[in-house]
């Protein structure tokens, strides 16, 4: 039996550097999908009305239930995006960080947009 030799290896220090260099976007798109189901059914959290499964980010802007969570699905893929784009080389610690303050923006915006 032949041993590999352990210099061959990345340590998960390596691993963690090599992985921060790139966006992958099949865990952008699940995430932001995901996110954007949880939101969309869940009546909580205040940007969401009672007229749950009818609105995006909270109002009915369409008029209709699958307008609406076309556009709520495409605004959370957008976001998604934008928040990707922000934290994926940062340390855990900072993408946290950075992420609550970029969500926040996209908080007032929705507010601001969808409110008035």
């Amino acid at each position: 039996m032949k041993l590999q030799d352990a210099n061959a290896f990345e340590s998960p220090e390596q691993q963690e550097k090599r992985a921060r260099r790139r966006l992958r976007p099949k865990a952008l798109i699940y995430s932001a999908l995901i996110a954007g189901m949880i939101v969309f059914i869940v009546p909580a959290g205040p940007w969401m009305s009672h007229e749950s499964l009818f609105t995006a980010f909270g109002r009915s802007v369409v008029g209709n239930a699958t307008g609406d969570f076309i556009l709520h699905m495409v605004l959370s893929l957008l976001y998604g995006w934008l928040t990707a784009l922000c934290i994926y080389s940062l340390p855990t610690v900072g993408g946290i960080l950075v992420g609550t303050a970029v969500n926040l923006v996209f908080y007032a915006i929705n507010y601001v947009a969808f409110a008035a």
